[in-house]
């Protein structure tokens, strides 16, 4: 059965833990086979952006995630994160 999993990821060039966070629907037998998977922070408690599961089409076994379009009116990482740096600087600027 499918689970929406908010999880931990590592830093897959140093091994940092903690490093970012993923939304992933997948199964409870999969989820710790994610790319550089950490943790498990939430189970059925946020909003998947992909999915995480094996697939009939591929034999080898190999999984292969899915990422959805964006959603309209959504903003990229960086949008957000330039929004969140100014909104700090003109509260430290008042």
């Amino acid at each position: 059965m499918l689970k929406a999993y908010e999880i931990y990821t590592k830093c897959p060039d140093t091994g940092t833990l903690g490093w970012d966070i993923a939304r992933v629907w997948s199964t409870p037998d999969r989820i710790e086979q994610y790319p550089d998977f950490d943790c498990i922070i939430t189970i059925n408690d946020c909003d998947p952006t992909e999915t995480f599961m094996p697939t009939n089409e591929q034999p080898d076994g190999l999984t292969r995630i899915v990422k959805p379009a964006p959603q309209r009116g959504s903003v990229s990482r960086e949008e957000s994160k330039r929004a969140v740096e100014k909104a700090i600087l003109s509260r430290k600027n008042k």
